[in-house]
């Protein structure tokens, strides 16, 4: 949704970003090789693309061809959710729901946990602030399996509904787990 146009459903875009934070020998690696292949902030700027990650905010971030890495005393994974993104997302939720519109926040995402089962933790925070902002239900699919159902303050959040349809090429593996063929169908 913008000033000019009004919400729909299914189409309001959600923007995060991805960052790796790693340790310092993992920075140091990465920063050895880019000094290595001489890339720079020129380089970027020849190859930019519009949905490309923003400018390293500090020397303690690197963009390390299209992903940021920022050294950090542990190595993991961060989704950061634009805050200018969220915003507009609960804003239209509070609208509806001021309006008497039974509101259900709808999340698909690719931004997986290694052990697809866990819940990530932004989409557990960003699920809660959907209901606080007055969703009556929030719902979730994107990783292959089925994730836990919370209800928080009253409303049912469904963190992954797994798999309705899944269609795989002839001789596909990788998706051979149980797990991946179940879904659920909430009522």
């Amino acid at each position: 949704a913008t000033d000019t146009r009004p919400a729909r459903p299914g189409v309001n875009k959600l923007d995060v970003s991805r960052v790796f934070e790693v340790d310092d020998k993992k920075f140091a690696n990465l920063r050895a090789i880019q000094e290595m292949f001489l890339s720079n902030a020129m380089e970027r700027g020849n190859y930019a693309q519009p949905n490309d990650p923003r400018e390293p905010a500090s020397s303690d971030e690197i963009d390390f061809y299209g992903t940021i890495f920022r050294r950090s005393p542990e190595n993991c994974r961060r989704i950061i959710l634009d805050e200018e993104s969220l915003q507009s997302q609960l804003a239209a939720i509070r609208k509806a729901s001021s309006a008497g519109a039974f509101v259900i926040s709808y999340l698909h995402h690719h931004h997986w946990e290694p052990d697809w089962r866990e819940v990530p933790g932004w989409v557990q925070s960003f699920a809660r602030s959907c209901i606080d902002a007055g969703a009556n239900a929030f719902a979730s699919h994107g990783a292959p399996v089925l994730q836990p159902i919370e209800v928080y303050r009253g409303a049912p959040i469904f963190y992954g509904l797994g798999n309705f349809l899944f269609h795989l090429p002839e001789g596909e593996d990788e998706w051979s787990s149980p797990d991946i063929w179940k879904s659920i169908v909430a009522t």
